[in-house]
């Protein structure tokens, strides 16, 4: 039989979550409730490309009519777009307020216009500064999750292009009352534009949606016991694309996602499963492709809406759960400031250092310091400038400080200011004070004008604040 390719391309490029569960071949599978702990595995670690992706130049409206079919309509560019939502990305306003360009805004008279860029900044080459080379944390096991700088091998690549092949699968014993495409709009365009911007058009995201629902031979109760394991997740996945092998074409693919009925509730939540890229018995395997990151959706997905497969996502990039600490007063070590925290939170994005090892900030936007300086951060969500400043306590360890605004993922915080947070490689999932892969101080809090917080030798002070950024002062003792 033919093999037919429905093709979805936009470019782009919680809950709190993520199970882990080990089977035989000792990987990982990441999920959406809050589970026991994650249990990590110890693949070989390689260096990501970090060569960046030019970012695209926003199309400016077009001063042509054109005549638009009967199946088409005119977008905001001007070019003809099709109604079935094939390219949802089409003809989208820049301005658009999540998942546009954040180098754009609307006029006092509701024009979209291109924002005047901010002025470069001067080089901060100031006493107390360091190579950044020396704040590029390290972890003794990298394992397929870490906030090392050197990123896990068999995850996805952080730059370029992404793409994920979507199936659709309902049980024996429940079927969809959904269309493919009213489960899909759930998830597309969201999950592309967040990469978009907040990988500053670094990471592209596509997906490749079969719209069949397909059939599994089990119940849904069976399937969502499968989630505990690591080999009952993958073989789940692997049913589903055998049975979509003879319509879809797996070669090059980067990323599975197979999308349950809504309507499935015993598949309450949906995880990321880890696995290899290469020839093993673990392996998701169709059309000669080796297929190393995978998700599946349960009933949550119509809570957390399209902000749930970038959490998910996110493992499959390497980034670990931040939720889960034993805090008073707090679910999580970085909400409100994190996706991989809480999806359901006021500023449901990435942090600036994990955005600084997925490649999507240069290492000159980066300070590194070991002595006292004084420096200037723009705001995390707007491009160029310099964006964190990090001061190292060991390889492993580090203080980060960051701007963030109301703007774009972070325009419903209650507080602007500057975030400071501790980032430790070697610590795993939940726990107390200190015990996090990273935790905002400050009781969680940004700090505004005239504002400090202390961590060891170290005290952060916000000297200026503007909308543009933050002066910020570093006093290490």
């Amino acid at each position: 039989m033919v093999k037919v390719v429905a093709t979805t391309v936009i470019a782009v490029a919680v809950f709190l979550s993520s199970l882990v569960g080990c089977g035989d071949t000792t990987q990982v599978v990441a999920s959406t409730p809050e589970p026991e702990p994650s249990v990590e595995a110890t693949p070989e670690t390689v260096a990501v490309d970090t060569t960046p992706t030019p970012e695209p130049t926003p199309t400016p409206e077009s001063d042509q009519t054109n005549d638009c079919g009967e199946d088409e309509y005119e977008g905001w560019t001007g070019e003809c777009c099709p109604t079935d939502s094939s390219n949802s990305n089409c003809g989208v306003s820049p301005c658009h307020s999540i998942g546009g360009s954040p180098d754009w805004e609307y006029d006092e008279n509701g024009e979209c216009v291109e924002k005047e860029p901010l002025p470069d900044p001067e080089p901060q080459q100031l006493p107390g500064l360091q190579d950044v080379t020396a704040c590029k944390l390290m972890k003794t096991n990298l394992g397929p999750l870490s906030l090392a700088y050197d990123r896990p091998f068999h995850r996805l690549p952080s730059t370029g292009p992404v793409e994920a092949v979507v199936l659709f699968a309902d049980f024996a014993d429940v079927s969809a009352i959904e269309s493919t495409e009213d489960v899909f709009s759930i998830i597309s365009p969201g999950a592309e534009n967040f990469f978009l911007d907040q990988s500053y058009a670094r990471l592209s995201l596509s997906f490749r949606p079969y719209h069949e629902w397909l059939q599994l031979s089990g119940t849904a109760a069976k399937y969502g016991e499968a989630l505990t394991s690591y080999t009952g997740h993958r073989d789940w996945i692997q049913e589903a694309m055998n049975l979509a092998d003879a319509h879809v074409d797996f070669t090059g693919v980067d990323a599975v996602l197979v999308v349950s009925p809504p309507n499935a509730s015993g598949v309450p939540y949906g995880p990321t499963l880890m696995g290899w890229s290469d020839s093993n018995d673990g392996s998701l395997v169709a059309d000669g492709t080796y297929i190393a990151n995978a998700v599946t959706s349960g009933t949550d997905l119509t809570y957390w809406g399209d902000l749930w497969y970038p959490h998910e996502m996110g493992h499959s990039l390497g980034l670990p759960d931040l939720y889960g600490a034993s805090i008073p007063g707090r679910g999580g070590f970085t909400r409100p400031f994190s996706l991989m925290d809480d999806i359901g939170s006021e500023a449901p994005g990435y942090m600036g250092y994990s955005r600084w090892i997925l490649r999507w900030l240069d290492d000159d936007q980066v300070a590194c310091m070991n002595e006292t300086a004084t420096v200037s951060l723009t705001p995390l969500a707007t491009t160029g400038g310099l964006k964190l400043a990090l001061i190292p306590f060991s390889p492993t360890k580090a203080l980060a400080i960051e701007s963030r605004k109301q703007i774009g993922y972070d325009s419903e915080l209650e507080r602007e200011g500057v975030v400071t947070y501790l980032v430790n490689t070697e610590n795993g999932f939940g726990g107390t004070y200190g015990e996090g892969p990273m935790e905002v101080l400050n009781d969680a809090q940004t700090l505004l004008l005239g504002e400090s917080v202390t961590y060891e030798n170290v005290t952060v002070t916000v000297e200026e604040t503007s909308d543009q950024g933050d002066v910020i002062h570093v006093q290490v003792n």
